[in-house]
Formats: structure tokens, sequence, C-alpha cells
């Protein structure tokens, strides 16, 4: 189901990028019509998204609008946010698979380069004033989050005290603060703090695939992250993660497989030369261990 921080942080995040957005949260009243301003946010538009879960399918509000829209002739992306069949009113349309909570910031990122690619332009780096005052907005509006937020952009990170009051976030606000935050300062700590949030709800990973980026191997946050997490869910990430790596993080990928136990899903994945020694060039540090492991 839609939640306002789902709808909150895409918001950030087009702003961010410089994409000009507009929400209309209203409910239909009875015998309501589209209002001016409305029709004229529309007609303004160059495309216009549709967030698409089980209400907003028998919505008449959301009827009324897409409806306006196509004849309008505007660019119309649906987001599928609940895991059901595609509506017949968007049954022509391609549309973004957002049902997974983990692949949240993905199904964004994705969205903001298509929508930069239709008019032939690279994705701009965020603006860190931008960013910066969205992440204090969402401190304010998640208490449990304001530790992790405000002593990361204030402070030297997280303080130990306050693990437990960011423990009881919701998964989409500490993605998207995760993530945001080391946007702005893409540096060793902040990718902790993503490992931190990996393990604790498989949030942050956007932040540490840019992490593995940026340092080959993803270095030690990256063993912190895969090393205790025991979420089903998370799996997938994690495997994307290690096979990501070049070069391999041997730690990281014995570490994930005596604690996780997922069966090799990495070596299945991404193939023997990925996690296995001798198979794969890399004889360094651990590479042995890996091979006895196999």
């Amino acid at each position: 189901m839609l939640t306002s921080a789902w709808l909150a942080a895409l918001y950030r995040r087009l702003t961010a990028h410089g994409i000009r957005a507009w929400i209309d949260e209203r409910e239909l009243r009875v015998g309501a019509t589209l209002t001016t301003s409305i029709r004229q946010q529309i007609h303004q538009s160059d495309v216009v998204l549709v967030i698409v879960s089980k209400d907003s399918e028998i919505s008449k509000w959301v009827e009324l609008e897409v409806e306006f829209a196509r004849g309008e002739g505007k660019v119309i992306i649906p987001i599928f946010i609940d895991a059901t069949d595609k509506p017949k009113r968007f049954q022509d349309m391609l549309g973004i698979d957002g049902a997974s909570p983990q692949k949240f910031a993905d199904v964004i990122d994705r969205l903001i380069r298509d929508l930069f690619g239709s008019i032939d332009q690279s994705v701009p780096p965020v603006d860190r004033a931008i960013l910066t005052t969205g992440l204090r907005d969402l401190a304010r509006e998640e208490p449990d989050l304001a530790p992790l937020i405000i002593e990361c952009l204030d402070s030297d990170g997280l303080h130990q005290e306050s693990i437990d009051t960011v423990s009881r976030a919701a998964f989409h606000p500490l993605d998207d603060a995760l993530n945001s935050i080391f946007d702005l300062t893409p540096n060793r700590s902040l990718a902790d703090h993503a490992a931190f949030g990996f393990r604790l709800a498989g949030a942050g990973v956007m932040a540490l695939s840019s992490w593995v980026a940026a340092t080959g191997d993803g270095d030690l946050p990256l063993v912190s992250a895969v090393g205790t997490n025991a979420y089903s869910f998370a799996v997938r990430d994690c495997d994307q993660l290690l096979g990501a790596c070049d070069p391999p993080n041997n730690h990281a990928l014995i570490i994930s497989f005596t604690t996780t136990q997922h069966s090799w899903t990495v070596s299945r994945t991404h193939g023997a030369s990925t996690c296995t020694w001798p198979v794969r060039k890399d004889t360094g540090d651990l590479a042995d261990v890996l091979g006895w492991l196999r």
C-alpha cells in the first residue's frame, strides 16, 4: 500500500536532481471533478507519474487524472507498488515495477535516468542544498531517524546510544536516509552506516553499491554488511554486491558463505570464477580458504 514515506522519498529524489515535481494526494469528493489547478498542473507537465496501488486501482480520482493526461497527449509512467495484476487502464504501458521495498531506490534511480535519457541528457549530480534540506525535513517527519540524520550531517556519525532508536525506523525512510547521506558525503564512515542499515533491514543497498564501485572490493564495510545478514530477501542483494567486486572481496565471500549459508548462490549466479579458487585467477589473501570451502 502507498505510504506517505514512499511518496516523500520519491519527491525528494526527483527535486534533488533538478526535476520539478508536483504531487496530488487529495481524495475525490462526492460529485467532484478535476479542478482548474489540477488540469493546469497536468497540462504544464512533461510526464505524469501514476503510483499504482490496490487503492488507486479503484480510485475514480486517479481514473479522471489519467484520462485527462491521455487527452493532453502526456507521457504516462505507472509505478506499480503492489504485487497485483496490471490494471486494465495501464495494460498498454510498460511502467516500472516498484513492488519490492528493497528495490525502491533502484526504481527511482532508473526512473530519473529514463526521464533525462528521454531528452538526451545525462543525469546531473544531486543538488547538495536541496538534498540536505530534504534530509532535515525527513528527520522532523521520522523522529526515529533523527539521530542518524542529524548526527551524520552535523557530527561524526551515529552514536552508539542512538542505535536502538534508529532500529525502530520504517524501511523506506531508513533506506532513503542512508542513500541520501552517502550521496552527500561518499566516504568510508557513511559506507559503514549503510552496512549497518543493510544488516538491520536490507536497507542502504544503493549506497553500498556506490561504495563497491568506488573502491573495487567494498573493503571492510562490505564484510560488515553481508556477514551477519539473515534476511532471505537480502540474499540476492548480497550476491549482487559480492559479484560486483573487482577484485573479489575474499573476506566478505567467506563470511557470507559461512554465516548466511545460502547454498553458494553467489557461485551459481555469478559463476565459479567470481567466488572460488583455483578456478578464478585471483590467488590472493584467503583464496585458498575459499577453495577449501568449495
